[in-house]
Formats: structure tokens, sequence, C-alpha cells
């Protein structure tokens, strides 16, 4: 979407064939996007280098020490007064609590029969509070608390402007 609305775009994942999937369309398209194979806790971009960060239903694939390099790696390559705009799982969310637990507010579980392996990451919950805190450094312009595609699949959805 917003290669095709004209801004420069990059994206990463660890998954190259993720990546591979969404040049191929990006070509198709004839849109330009960079790509790189990265994990969200080291990103391969200069300090202050974006105008807009979107994370949706990533961030919280890990424990709160995961989720808070992340956040910290945002901070960094966002330029003052750049919006970070993400999604983070609730503790109102009906999978809070299930499977093993790994780490205060994070969970395993297993994939069963015809379940997709996103069961199998960890999953870390957090109450309003606790986003509020991750969030250090940012102006939480917005939060709310919504259901994704299914009732009881709370998700937090936020947008946070970077402090100068």
């Amino acid at each position: 979407m917003f290669a095709r609305m004209g801004f420069t775009t990059a994206a990463i994942d660890m998954s190259e064939q993720g990546l591979s999937a969404l040049r191929g369309n990006a070509e198709a398209e004839g849109l330009r996007i960079i790509t790189r194979t990265a994990s969200m806790t080291e990103l391969p971009f200069d300090s202050g280098s974006f105008d807009y960060v979107l994370s949706f239903n990533v961030i919280y694939h890990g424990d709160r020490s995961v989720v808070e390099t992340a956040f910290s790696e945002i901070r960094r390559i966002l330029k003052p007064h750049g919006t970070f705009q993400a999604t983070m799982l609730s503790k109102r969310n009906s999978g809070f609590g299930l499977g093993t637990k790994v780490s205060p507010g994070t969970f395993v579980r297993e994939a069963g029969p015809g379940d997709d392996s996103d069961k199998v990451h960890p999953h870390f919950y957090c109450s309003a509070a606790e986003l509020v805190e991750l969030l250090a450094g940012f102006e939480l312009l917005s939060l709310r608390d919504v259901a994704q595609r299914a009732a009881g699949n709370m998700h937090w959805q936020f947008v946070a402007e970077q402090l100068p």
C-alpha cells in the first residue's frame, strides 16, 4: 500500500521465502520495495532514517526482553516525531495463559491438527499499563484493545510518536 502511494518503502522478515513473495508481488505491480532478511531486534537501517514504522502482529513473538529490544530498535531508526503504528497481544486475548509459560506474560502452545505454525512461537501478552511502560520514549497517540477476525482474539492497536 505504501509503495503504491509513492512512499519509499522497506520491509524486513526473518523468512527469505516471505520476502521473495513480497518482491514478486511488488515486481508484478511495478513497485520498488527495499527488502532485508533481518530480525526485529537488529534492524539493518541507519539511526533516524524512517518517518514511519508499521508492525502488524509481529513484535509480540518473543518474551518481554525481545519486545523491549524490538521497541528500542524502532526508536533508534525513527526520526524525531516519527510515527510507530503496531499491534500487541492483550491479556484479554483468549490465548493468554494457554500452553507453557516460558517467562512472565509469555506462553508457547503446541500446534494441533490444522493449526498454523504460529502457535509454536512464544507469544507475549501485556496489559495497557505494561504497553505504556514499553513505549517509554514515545508519546502514545492512540490505544485500543480490539478483536481481530474473531471474538476473544484481542489485540492492542496503537499509534505512537517518537519523542525528540
